[in-house]
């Protein structure tokens, strides 16, 4: 599965959750790909309303899913995390033009079953989750079990109000200990940069989607032709391309079935 990332102190949650998922299929069966957060957080904020993108602050999932239809996404190279509140460059946008996500799909319901039924036919799950209280009342959140052990607890009662909101990707669950498996852009505490989240907790979940295909933009590799090409991470290197190639569609639905005959016995493909 793709790394683990950090977010660091700013707001981009959303950016994260769904670069993730953009790779998590692809990663799994074998077509590393490094997707810019950046790119979709800053052009959802330029979008829901708000008056400046260039604030630290957070957006909605469902724009986030629009940009990366209508604008795009970009390889992390592109458009790198290293200035996270600066608007991507042209070089960015011009890429994004064509790794546009083709197909998404936004579940009727947040309940135990609709994400089950996602999971269990090998697909990640993009969704937000409210969170309550400040301070020591989010230790069920940000306490120091949790953040050793990614096992999230139910907040206390009487729930406090929501005071702020996560966006993750679910990718596995477990009936046996009642908990999803979700990956995080917290670096790698819990476990390993994984956490769980209750059953119970699914009722404060909210806007899930599925994306089901994108555009990508890599060279074919052919025999005999040489050329300089610009990888993931905007490293430089010689391979055998062809690069009149260009937009290769990423078949997420084909990529999925391979892997979900590969590993019929799993709950969920991720898990």
């Amino acid at each position: 599965m793709s790394p683990v990332k950090n977010q660091s102190i700013y707001n981009s949650c959303v950016g994260f959750a769904i670069a993730a998922a953009l790779e998590i299929v692809p990663d799994a069966a074998g077509h590393v790909q490094d997707e810019s957060e950046r790119f979709l957080w800053y052009n959802a904020k330029t979008r829901d309303g708000s008056s400046n993108p260039d604030d630290n602050r957070g957006t909605y999932i469902h724009i986030g899913i629009a940009i990366a239809q209508q604008l795009g996404s970009c390889w992390e190279g592109h458009c790198p995390y290293t200035s996270p509140l600066t608007r991507p460059t042209a070089d960015a946008y011009a890429t994004a033009t064509r790794m546009k996500v083709t197909a998404a799909y936004r579940l009727t319901g947040n309940s135990v079953d609709h994400y089950k039924a996602m999971l269990s036919i090998g697909w990640p799950v993009i969704t937000g989750f409210d969170i309550f209280g400040t301070g020591a009342e989010q230790d069920y959140l940000m306490g120091e079990y949790t953040r050793r052990t990614g096992i999230m607890k139910m907040p206390p009662e009487p729930v406090r109000p929501r005071t702020a909101g996560h966006a993750v990707v679910f990718v596995g669950y477990d009936d046996n200990s009642r908990l999803f498996k979700f990956k995080n852009s917290w670096g790698p505490t819990g476990d390993r940069g994984y956490y769980y989240m209750p059953y119970d907790y699914v009722k404060y979940t909210r806007d899930a989607w599925v994306l089901w295909g994108q555009n990508i933009d890599l060279p074919v590799i052919t025999n005999g032709v040489t050329a300089t090409v610009v990888g993931a991470a905007g490293d430089t290197g010689a391979e055998n391309v062809k690069i009149s190639a260009g937009i290769q569609p990423l078949d997420l639905l084909t990529m999925q079935a391979q892997l979900q005959r590969k590993r019929l016995r799993k709950k969920s493909l991720f898990g």
